[in-house]
């Protein structure tokens, strides 16, 4: 009888929702229309979205000012007493357009001269004077792309956004928000956040790209590239002098990997020119501990040849009690200096070809085909007149092989259905790093490139609408009468 009587609620509620959406379709249809002199499909849908918006618009207007006048003089936010403190009327920004509310804000009671709060904001969840919806789809459109194409595709899709310069501050101000809640929202999530089905082992890489950075320029210094010399005047105050330089991101990642040695999920991490390593290794580290406890998997370190990049992982690992890890140098890497170390050796360019495609099967059959290689490099390096030109350069590709000779069985590596690419790290320096903040013309600042790379890393992680959801909170509070 129960469940009888929950499925008749159930269908009288879907009829009446039904029938409100069918009035609400019939009203956008009479306002589109309404000194329209066109008849064309085309037009009519432009005018339906229009009138919709509006209508929207116009009811979180409403809805907003009906919560403002609700609230008393004197309230409990979040347990703690708060009195009236002065009224305004202030613009909220929507997917819509604008919305003006008169609200006021309040003070501490008992605290002279305290923070003011807008107990309206924080009982509707508003984000930097943005509606829930906005600030969610400002966040995520900002780790896609720059706000100017952000702000197009929002009015493809017939929606009203702010300026751009607020859609810029907006972007900046989210952004500059998760950062700072980022590790520990990261701990919340990684409890839920279950193994992929198929997973065989732990890849973990650590990796470096470059970003430009626009730098205030030291008093009196001459600019440190020539410049264009600007000819029109400055409408505001000019801004103080600049250098762009290129500096060095840490870019890091841990996989899931199958049988097969192919990724099946990653998580990407960022460290901005000013942070370092230590920035992401233990958030990296994390992840390691927490999908091992799930499943002992085996762990692999596949990256290239740096030996900062190494140290990194190999403490971070000895810091959360990992004993033991295969090592393995990407393959690339590897093929890089065997074939610019045969240039040095061999002038003809058929007989490199075909030694090379040598070397390579047999590091794929063989595990001590990187000695033997090595041994008969360092021979003919050793034939060479000391102090010359390609004996220096050949000597730097001899000790970068023989210094990873034991990261090279890749026969091995296959046996053990291991990863033998550190692909995922380059992905992610090109996905996290190059795609969104190399573009044409971009420099950055600290706090900009922080903002947008956290914002894409949640997103390029799987984890951002997780995150978001607690995210969003923080703007949040309890709200009662006194």
């Amino acid at each position: 009888m129960r469940s009888s009587s929950s499925g008749c609620e159930t269908s009288t509620v879907s009829s009446l929702h039904d029938e409100y959406l069918r009035r609400a379709a019939e009203l956008l249809v009479q306002a589109a229309w309404t000194g329209s002199a066109s008849n064309s499909f085309a037009d009519f849908e432009s005018r339906l979205y229009a009138a919709a918006n509006e209508a929207v618009r116009r009811r979180l207007q409403a809805q907003l000012q009906e919560i403002a006048d609700g609230h008393a003089a004197e309230l409990r936010v979040d347990d703690i007493a708060y009195r009236q403190h002065e009224p305004g009327q202030v613009e909220y920004h929507t997917l819509v357009g604008k919305v003006e509310v008169r609200r006021w804000t309040y003070r501490r009671v008992g605290v002279r001269n305290s923070a003011t709060i807008v107990p309206l904001e924080l009982s509707t969840g508003i984000v930097h004077r943005a509606t829930p919806a906005l600030a969610y789809s400002v966040a995520l459109g900002y780790a896609a792309g720059p706000m100017r194409h952000y702000e197009q595709q929002l009015k493809a899709a017939h929606r009203a956004p702010p300026p751009r310069a607020t859609l810029e501050r907006l972007a900046t101000r989210i952004g500059g928000c998760a950062a700072q809640d980022t590790v520990k929202i990261e701990a919340q999530l990684r409890p839920s956040e279950t193994m992929a089905k198929g997973a065989q082992a732990i890849a973990v890489s650590l990796d470096r790209t470059s970003v430009a950075m626009a730098e205030e320029r030291p008093p009196n210094a001459p600019p440190n590239s020539r410049r264009r010399p600007r000819t029109e005047p400055y409408q505001r105050r000019k801004p103080h002098p600049i250098d762009v330089n290129w500096r060095m991101i840490y870019v890091g990642t841990v996989s899931l990997v199958d049988a097969c040695g192919e990724v099946i999920t990653t998580r990407k991490y960022h460290a901005t020119p000013e942070e370092g390593a230590e920035e992401i290794t233990p958030r990296m580290m994390a992840d390691v501990v927490h999908w091992r406890s799930q499943r002992p998997l085996p762990v692999v370190v596949v990256q290239d040849g740096a030996a900062e990049m190494w140290n990194e992982i190999r403490d971070a690992l000895r810091r959360v009690g990992v004993q033991r890890w295969t090592e393995v140098l990407d393959r690339f890497h590897a093929d890089e200096h065997l074939a610019a170390a045969l240039e040095l050796i061999e002038p003809d360019q058929a007989q490199r070809r075909l030694r090379l495609e040598q070397w390579r099967q047999s590091l794929d059959e063989s595990d001590g085909a990187a000695n033997r290689i090595c041994r008969w490099l360092d021979a003919q390096w050793r034939a060479l007149s000391p102090g010359s030109r390609k004996w220096k350069d050949l000597g730097g590709h001899v000790t970068y092989l023989m210094n990873h000779g034991p990261q090279m069985k890749y026969s091995r590596f296959r046996r053990l259905a291991l990863p033998i690419a550190s692909g995922p790290v380059e992905g992610a320096c090109k996905s996290l790093v190059a795609c969104r903040a190399k573009r044409s013309g971009q420099r950055w600042k600290q706090d900009g490139l922080t903002a947008v790379l956290t914002l894409r890393a949640l997103e390029l992680s799987e984890r951002f609408r997780p995150f978001w959801e607690i995210f969003e909170q923080r703007f949040c509070a309890q709200i009662a009468a006194a």
